[in-house]
């Protein structure tokens, strides 16, 4: 979906970054690599850049306990990683198309243990601290990843800016400070309802540049107590009302004495450089893709198949249950008893996204491919993860 026209006026993401101490909301499973470091990611020149980037990085990326993404898919709407348990077979691969084509074929039925979706419209920060990239939501929750080394964990916040803000979202969020949540015990003592202490700030950064000291008690912004995000949250909004720079208002406690700080907030990058991103992306949208099974030469189709099941276009809702990153496919409402659908292991719930590896995007393109009975493969989308089927050769 193309950004609104609002989105050319004035980009808003902050140039600020800010990190969570290790174990303060999630521990981390691999080694510090370095004290938290201030880092302003950089927008690249196309989404292409950022997309060979991802490529780049896609089998170096550590999420969890796992190494490596074995499947990355990225659109206009999001990324998608898919990874699985250490030890275990399956064929790396790697996809991008921002025009809505078709994504990259599964070879084989494996079940990803653990997946990451990074909805570009569901953003609200990217952080980084102690060689973790932070990427949290508007939900609050976090995920992190991260590389071998510092370089490519700047890399990869560099192609996730880009990606971001090339599928419409200018309102991420960067923040620079590293913080932990004091005890419920500590909190009560103090007598307020959420708070970070300061753990780390680096020199010449916003908050550094306001007076923030470590050990410092941030208990509200902008009259709000100071939960997790909203920093980001503040700041952003704050953008939006100022478009040239503005100023947000932090309440804290040093010593056990209040304390006020006034930070200044400054846009991460220029009107110019959003506007390269949304033409280029608007020229992705408007080039055709052609499914590799289009050049494919005909073969005589047989007898229509008859799945057995009940089905309607996928909605938004049903892709966000699914954990789709895109709205498409056929939503299966219900599979006969007996029917070819059973026998197949398709379930009620799933999102058919491909037949023959190529996508599906509705009820009729779906009806039209059954009709021609030259399917082999039918792909579905299960609680985030893609499972190829294959249909039996009997048919």
């Amino acid at each position: 979906m193309l950004p609104q026209p609002r989105l050319l006026v004035l980009p808003t993401i902050l140039f600020l970054t800010f990190a969570t101490a290790a174990g303060a909301e999630k521990k981390p499973v691999f080694p510090v690599k370095h004290p938290p470091t201030y880092y302003v990611p950089q927008l690249l020149p196309s989404i292409s850049d950022a997309a060979e980037k991802i490529q780049f990085l896609a089998p170096h990326i550590r999420y969890g306990s796992y190494n490596g993404a074995d499947r990355v898919n990225v659109s206009s709407s999001g990324v998608q990683m898919f990874f699985s348990e250490s030890g275990s077979t399956v064929h790396n691969q790697y996809f991008w198309t921002w025009n809505g084509g078709y994504n990259a074929p599964v070879t084989n039925n494996y079940h990803y243990s653990a997946n990451v979706s990074l909805l570009y419209a569901q953003l609200s920060s990217l952080r980084y601290a102690d060689g973790f990239v932070y990427v949290c939501t508007i939900s609050n929750a976090c995920e992190m990843l991260t590389t071998p080394d510092i370089p490519q964990d700047h890399m990869l916040m560099d192609a996730l800016l880009t990606l971001a803000v090339a599928g419409g979202n200018t309102d991420v969020a960067v923040v620079d400070m590293a913080w932990e949540t004091p005890s419920n015990k500590e909190m009560k003592k103090l007598k307020v309802g959420d708070a970070r202490r300061v753990m780390a700030i680096d020199p010449g950064t916003p908050g550094d540049k306001a007076g923030i000291h470590s050990g410092d008690i941030l208990t509200a912004m902008e009259g709000v107590p100071y939960h997790q995000n909203i920093y980001g949250e503040m700041a952003a909004k704050c953008l939006k009302a100022h478009p040239e720079g503005c100023t947000v208002h932090i309440d804290a406690l040093r010593d056990g004495a209040p304390i006020k700080f006034e930070v200044e907030i400054k846009p991460a990058f220029t009107q110019e450089a959003a506007q390269r991103l949304l033409i280029n992306a608007a020229a992705l949208a408007a080039r055709p893709v052609a499914s590799p099974q289009a050049a494919a030469p005909a073969e005589a189709p047989p007898a229509s198949i008859k799945l057995g099941i009940r089905a309607h276009n996928a909605s938004d809702e049903d892709a966000h249950a699914a954990k789709l990153p895109e709205t498409y496919g056929v939503l299966v409402e219900s599979v006969d008893k007996g029917g070819l659908a059973e026998s197949m292991k398709i379930q009620a719930g799933d999102i058919i996204v491909e037949l023959n590896g190529a996508r599906v995007s509705g009820m009729q393109e779906f009806k039209q491919k059954l009709q021609s009975g030259a399917v082999t493969t039918i792909t579905v989308w299960r609680a985030g993860a893609a499972i190829k089927l294959a249909v039996p050769e009997s048919l």
